[in-house]
């Protein structure tokens, strides 16, 4: 009796719930899981695929040159016309390069499902409220949307400033070929300058790229994207989502009337 009570109890919740709770069950246990589920993730599994890849094609060209080396030695008659070091150089350049393309894509990947969830909570909130209003789609007016019209202000949630250097560090390797570009006037091209010195991912200029001139600023930093700590990013987007979630679900019930035990909570 009490189990067809519980089941017909959840057949009353509003559809708009049932909708949050699936996407919350989803989101918080495979798209951004937690420390207990990371490891099993596929962002786990693909950072181990790309580092694998990295030292097993790194391993191929340190024996290939080697052993062309040796011939070489062994020939002393021989004048090659080109530097083996250098040639070395340039493949393994390559190989960083396409590693460093790599952990790009996660980071792209993982804005992409950030984004999506943005916009998926403001979907349901517009649903809700039978609202009309079109989905923001770029971040600053998301925000906006999130502060005026849910009263909740995303840059007050855990780990934002995280969430944030993920967006910028999509838009860097989109659109300016993964160099970090800020400008002087405009906060919001900005990542937190204590995260770039702890991640450690600007990669220091040529002197050749510095300016001699006081006014004139250097070149635009490269962005090493193998040295984001995908994990924790990971685990911020956790975090973040659930933050979000604690304040936009009550802000729907109000405005529903839905009670809290009609609701029934729904942990991950």
């Amino acid at each position: 009796m009490n189990k067809a009570k519980e089941k017909f109890k959840y057949i009353k919740r509003p559809a708009w719930l049932l909708r949050l709770h699936r996407m919350k069950s989803l989101l918080l246990t495979y798209t951004f899981p937690s420390r207990a589920g990371y490891y099993g993730s596929c962002w786990a599994e693909w950072e181990r695929r790309i580092q694998t890849g990295h030292r097993a094609e790194a391993k191929e060209i340190e024996e290939r040159y080697g052993k062309w080396g040796k011939r070489l030695a062994e020939s002393p008659a021989r004048d090659p016309s080109f530097d083996l070091d250098e040639l070395a150089g340039e493949d393994y350049w390559q190989t960083r390069r396409l590693s460093n393309s790599m952990y790009a894509a996660l980071v792209v990947s993982l804005w992409a499902d950030m984004e999506e969830f943005l916009k998926e909570m403001i979907c349901i909130y517009n649903d809700v409220l039978s609202l009309a209003k079109k989905v923001p789609y770029k971040f600053g007016p998301i925000k906006e949307f999130y502060c005026k019209t849910m009263s909740v202000d995303i840059a007050s949630l855990f780990d934002y400033s995280v969430v944030d250097a993920l967006r910028i560090l999509n838009n860097s390797f989109k659109h300016n070929d993964g160099y970090y570009m800020p400008k002087v006037d405009e906060a919001h091209t900005h990542i937190s300058q204590a995260l770039l010195d702890e991640w450690g991912i600007l990669v220091e200029h040529k002197e050749s790229d510095k300016s001699d001139k006081p006014d004139e600023p250097d070149k635009p930093k490269e962005i090493d994207y193998t040295k984001l700590p995908i994990e924790n990013l990971v685990l911020a987007c956790n975090a973040f989502c659930r933050d979000l979630l604690t304040k936009v679900e009550p802000e729907l019930k109000r405005h529903t009337g839905a009670k809290p035990e009609a609701a029934g909570e729904i942990r991950v």
